[in-house]
């Protein structure tokens, strides 16, 4: 009897076992169970659904899903860039997580801006970098972010991890995203103590400002992406950091959504009233660029070619007052427009980017497959120094030293269109497979693995 009863069993449960041996093999989806709740977990997005099993129900149509996992994207106003980075990514990940942004210098650590309180509270950190910037005192922000800023950051190291551990708290995220430089030593050591998981994208290939600070962490959780995997600078974030080799990820600056769409280059130069004969030259300066850009434009509209040239100022409305009084004396045709979000529309018209040497700027000109001259003529931040080598190296484009070395290039590129010389887009994939860009796919993946990792 006892014989029968085993072989029963054996031969009905063995069957159940490889199905569902087979079934957890093959399947994407992790499932746990805690106080009679079943939990499946998406390994590829993190998201959660939850199922209250009771006799007779069938599962499968029971599964709810739970609130979206929030996600805290730690930003800044110093440039551009980070505001353009963030939007990006919540644009990429809104559809699975609940994304909130802040602009963590000004909106939370103001009390310990040393910045605004030197200044009475008339001027914060970021507010004293944009005015330098614009006003074109690299050496000075250059000094100052090597030689003061770590001691400032140093110095207040207990109140800054105090403060963001209190907004931490407050927030409570299952996910820190930091895109901004400086701080994070002070939030990840924030993050560790709450346990909450860590995420730095440095937006930069020079990353000495972001790692300020960051020493020895020892924090499972964190994670960092890189532009790309050098084994001389895995090694050397590796030994700085103390984390795993497999938290350290190959990422890249995150591109809003319009980088990824089809463009109608046609229809494009029909809405912003361009000659579809002309050759485009779009110019994105910067903050710092106005001097230049001025000068540029005033170079190019005394040029005797078949030249559109659109100028984008952003928000420097003097520039944009000062170009507009420019007058046409030729061939050259002038648009300026000022702060806009169709970068990517913008580039797919274009001929040639004229531009600085930013990250935000070099990736999308990247991206866009589109030549780059970049100006060379004035003092650089040290942390964009290694985006003109890059220019050099995988023959991008060519950088403008001297304001005389403008109208030659602009001719050697005209005549490469002329001639039909396509050479130039193997350039850029080469680069691509050394830089790759951080599509909504990749992104996407890195977070979810992250949110898998920390379950």
């Amino acid at each position: 009897m006892i014989y029968l009863v085993r072989n029963f069993s054996l031969q009905f449960l063995l069957p159940c076992i490889t199905l569902v041996s087979l079934n957890n093999i093959e399947s994407k989806i992790y499932t746990k169970t805690t106080n009679s709740i079943v939990a499946k977990i998406d390994k590829v997005t993190g998201v959660e659904t939850s199922y209250s099993p009771s006799r007779g129900d069938n599962q499968n149509s029971k599964f709810v899903a739970k609130p979206k996992k929030k996600i805290l994207i730690l930003s800044s106003i110093g440039g551009y860039c980070h505001t353009a980075a963030a939007e990006a990514l919540q644009s990429m990940l809104e559809d699975k997580y609940d994304i909130s942004i802040v602009n963590f210098f000004d909106e939370i650590l103001h009390p310990v801006d040393t910045i605004n309180t030197l200044t009475f509270g008339t001027m914060g950190g970021e507010e004293a970098y944009n005015t330098l910037l614009r006003n074109g005192w690299i050496k000075t922000i250059n000094f100052f972010t090597l030689n003061i800023a770590p001691y400032l950051f140093q110095w207040n190291r207990d109140p800054l991890i105090d403060i963001a551990k209190k907004y931490f708290e407050e927030v409570k995220p299952d996910l820190i995203v930091s895109i901004v430089p400086f701080l994070n030593g002070n939030t990840i050591e924030a993050a560790k103590e709450l346990n909450i998981p860590y995420f730095l994208i440095t937006l930069d290939d020079e990353l000495t400002t972001w790692l300020l600070g960051i020493n020895k962490i020892s924090y499972s959780k964190f994670y960092i992406s890189v532009w790309h995997d050098n084994p001389e600078l895995i090694s050397r974030i590796q030994d700085t950091l103390n984390i795993p080799r497999e938290n350290i990820l190959l990422g890249g600056f995150p591109l809003r959504k319009y980088f990824f769409e089809q463009q109608n280059k046609q229809e494009l130069k029909k809405e912003f009233n361009i000659n579809q004969d002309k050759f485009v030259i779009m110019m994105m300066m910067g903050g710092a660029g106005g001097n230049a850009a001025y000068r540029y434009t005033k170079m190019i509209m005394n040029m005797d070619e078949n030249i559109h040239l659109i100028v984008v100022t952003g928000k420097n409305a003097a520039l944009a007052r000062r170009l507009s009084r420019i007058k046409k004396k030729g061939k050259v045709d002038l648009t300026v427009l000022g702060f806009t979000k169709r970068t990517a529309d913008l580039m797919a018209v274009s001929d040639l980017l004229i531009g600085k040497a930013g990250s935000g700027t070099f990736n999308e000109a990247k991206k866009m497959k589109l030549p780059i001259l970049v100006d060379n003529t004035g003092s650089q931040l040290f942390w964009e120094k290694p985006n003109i080598e890059m220019v050099k190296k995988y023959n991008l484009g060519a950088t403008v030293d001297y304001i005389s070395d403008l109208r030659p290039l602009i001719l050697e590129f005209i005549e490469r269109k002329v001639k039909g010389d396509s050479n130039y887009l193997a350039a850029f994939s080469d680069i691509e497979k050394t830089i790759p860009t951080m599509t909504p796919q990749n992104i996407k993946k890195i977070i979810g693995n992250i949110m898998w990792s920390s379950v």
